[in-house]
């Protein structure tokens, strides 16, 4: 694959998400956008995350300074909640114009899938190149190791 500029972008509540997006950084010597909420809300708070998640409601972010023209490969890193991405990348995705790039979608969940989570990113991003999807069940309870060469292997595949 050509020399590309790499980003990814992700949210992550209880840190598995975090941990995939900091080895794809890691490996793929990308920057990172961790998209943060304008009001977070504690580890408690978590139903009321997955009734935002299924309505797709779009919290505010707190701001970053990063321009997404300068990459040409982006990474999109999401926790799934009743079989939705988080409501964060919601809001990136839509207040943000994002074309003619490879994208690559990763997320972690506690055993059911993505669900519609890729689907309806997918839909929002419509103009891109998608070029692989990648599910990981709690990365961190059930071993790193194991996850970090599932990960490289998809790395590694969608980078030939």
């Amino acid at each position: 694959m050509e020399d590309v500029k790499k980003l990814v972008v992700f949210y992550s509540l209880s840190g598995n998400t975090r941990f995939i997006a900091e080895e794809i950084k890691r490996h793929e010597n990308a920057d990172l956008l961790e998209l943060k909420l304008d009001k977070e809300v504690g580890f408690l708070k978590f139903v009321r995350l997955i009734g935002r998640a299924m309505s797709r409601k779009k919290p505010e972010l707190k701001s970053y300074n990063l321009d997404i023209n300068n990459y040409g490969f982006i990474y999109i890193g999401t926790p799934i909640w009743a079989s939705h991405n988080a409501p964060a990348i919601n809001t990136f995705l839509t207040t943000n114009t994002i074309e003619n790039k490879k994208i690559a979608l990763f997320c972690c969940h506690a055993g059911r899938g993505n669900g519609r989570a890729f689907k309806n990113i997918k839909a929002k991003l419509q103009g891109n190149e998608f070029v692989g999807e990648l599910e990981i069940t709690n990365p961190i309870k059930r071993g790193k190791d194991k996850s970090i060469k599932k990960l490289f292997d998809w790395l590694d595949k969608i980078n030939e």
